[in-house]
């Protein structure tokens, strides 16, 4: 019998036995003939020549409801709670699917089968219906819920391919995706990164972050089934046709006008924001045609085209080199500015130092024409004070003569006889004095140019 609750995987073949089906089981037996009784426990069954299989237990609660599927064509959605075993007989397959829990600020559109019996025609009539949370939905037969897509198809086709194999994997157990049924009425925030091409063929990366929210379900359901797409698309036109108008230097410089905080009220206002709201234009009306707002743009950031910033590092290159080159003879000037003054500067010294040598040469010159002229000046006052003395002993010999009564008269005329006498000799004697006193004074100059010019050495010293 065991401890543990069997289900539609117990199969068995018994020729001769017994069965004991626990309270809680349910068995559907046939027999030779093909005749088939279903037993729900607790019961013990006799087995002559038989098939048993047991029949698989499921269970709905509050949240939850059971579709079955009968073999007939026919299906039934039964709400919780509820328990159903699985009629190998009547029913094809039995699920057990979560309740939908739309949360306030919610919306779901569902779509109703008013036909509940087809025609021949096979055609029925679908009426749709906005329904708004905070609610627990639990659909019908006749009932689905219609699907939309709030996000971008690269990215959710990303997606898929990221979680491909844990997809395959895991078994929804809810009936419908929330993220295609649902339509939130609060703020979406989708990042929408594109390439623009400006007017000089520069690419220019965008990432904006477009916020919306939807205003009018019912427009949003007749208009579109993927409002992100749609809003995606118009926004990459608007952004195409003003970068095609733009250097991308302009648009790299200007990247605070894709700032844009409630576009709609943009529109009304001609005076303020006129260059963002010429840009999402489109946008704007394409949102209010399909019941969504745009509620702000914001720039997220760039991406520099490769090619764009080689050009600038060229020419900043260039840039720097004119500045190097600039500078470079800017300092070759500055150097031979310095050597100019350095000279300049060297000539002055050189000329203060002649200048200072020549004022010395000529103090010295001055000072050995000083001594000169002072060795002159008392040479004559020596020879002067000579003839004095003379003189003064001339007059004393004759004051010594007069006192001896010698006529003075006499004397003087007997030594001029006598000096006529000596003229001859007096000559003679006059010229080799002279000769000897020519030889003295050439003697004398010489001594004083040896002189100057051992003052001259001794100052260039």
């Amino acid at each position: 019998m065991g401890f543990t609750f069997r289900d539609g995987t117990y199969q068995r073949r018994v020729y001769f036995g017994k069965r004991t089906i626990k309270k809680g089981e349910c068995a559907m037996i046939w027999r030779l003939n093909g005749s088939c009784r279903k037993i729900e426990g607790p019961q013990l069954v006799r087995l002559w020549f038989s098939t048993i299989r047991f029949c698989t237990q499921y269970i709905a609660n509050e949240r939850q409801f059971l579709i079955v599927n009968f073999k007939d064509g026919h299906t039934e959605y039964i709400p919780g709670p509820t328990t159903m075993y699985q009629d190998h007989l009547l029913h094809k397959e039995i699920v057990v699917k979560n309740a939908l829990n739309v949360n306030n600020g919610e919306a779901v559109v569902v779509v109703l089968n008013k036909n509940d019996t087809k025609e021949k025609s096979g055609s029925n009539q679908l009426v749709e219906t906005i329904k708004q949370g905070p609610l627990l939905f639990f659909p019908t037969t006749n009932q689905t819920l219609k699907n939309f897509k709030f996000d971008d198809c690269e990215a959710q086709a990303g997606k898929r391919r990221n979680s491909w194999n844990a997809a395959t994997r895991k078994v929804a157990s809810d009936m419908y995706k929330r993220k295609e049924v649902i339509i939130s009425l609060s703020e979406h925030n989708d990042l929408i990164e594109r390439a623009y091409t400006s007017n000089d063929n520069y690419k220019l990366m965008l990432k904006l972050l477009l916020t919306w929210k939807v205003t009018d379900v019912a427009k949003l359901t007749n208009s579109a089934q993927n409002p992100l797409q749609i809003l995606t698309n118009t926004l990459i036109n608007d952004l195409t046709k003003y970068a095609q108008l733009k250097n991308y230097e302009d648009l790299l410089n200007t990247t605070n006008v894709f700032n844009v905080t409630s576009p709609s009220s943009v529109i009304k206002q001609n005076n303020t924001n006129k260059v963002s709201s010429n840009i999402y234009t489109s946008l704007i009306q394409k949102a209010k045609s399909i019941g969504v707002e745009i509620c702000n743009i914001s720039f997220q950031g760039t991406t520099i085209d490769p090619e764009f910033r080689a050009k600038c590092e060229m020419v900043k290159r260039d840039k720097q080199k004119k500045i190097n080159q600039r500078e470079k003879e800017n300092e070759e000037e500055r150097r031979e500015d310095f050597k100019l003054n350095t000279a300049l500067a060297r000539a002055d010294k050189r000329t203060k130092k002649e200048f200072a040598d020549m004022k010395h040469r000529q103090k010295l010159m001055d000072e050995a024409h000083k001594a000169k002229l002072k060795r002159n000046q008392e040479t004559f006052d020596q020879q002067l004070q000579q003839q004095k003395n003379k003189l003064l002993l001339k007059a004393e010999f004759y004051k010594t003569l007069q006192a001896a009564n010698v006529d003075l008269t006499k004397y003087l005329v007997a030594k001029v006889t006598n000096n006529e006498k000596c003229d001859d000799d007096t000559y003679n004697t006059t010229k080799k004095n002279d000769k000897k006193q020519l030889e003295r004074t050439t003697k004398n100059e010489n001594d004083n140019e040896v002189e100057e010019g051992f003052v001259s050495s001794f100052s260039n010293f």
